[in-house]
């Protein structure tokens, strides 16, 4: 299971746009409830919230996008890996491993 924390200026937007990335991910690999979601937290102007994705899910990434995660090497994998994919579905989230 891997923990991403995500960080937006515009919770509301953001939110909405992150679980309409994930359902079309979903919809992609052939799952449903593949991931969980963190109630917000606010610091600094910002609001938190945790992003967890199931074992299932991460294995379906993982070997889908194979090619896309091997190049970000041993630091990047899944975790940059969906952080550029929220990041081209426009969803307005810094996000970081936890």
């Amino acid at each position: 299971m891997t923990d991403l924390e995500l960080g937006s200026a515009d919770y509301a937007g953001s939110l909405l746009r992150v679980k309409t990335a994930l359902s079309h991910l979903e919809t992609l690999l052939g799952l449903r409830g593949g991931y969980s979601l963190g109630g917000p937290s606010s610091r600094m102007g910002w609001t938190f919230f945790t992003l967890s994705l199931g074992r299932e899910l991460e294995e379906a990434v993982a070997s889908r996008f194979a090619g896309m995660i091997g190049r970000y090497g041993r630091a990047g994998g899944i975790g940059q890996f969906m952080a550029d994919y929220l990041e081209s579905r426009g969803c307005g989230v810094r996000v970081r491993a936890l």
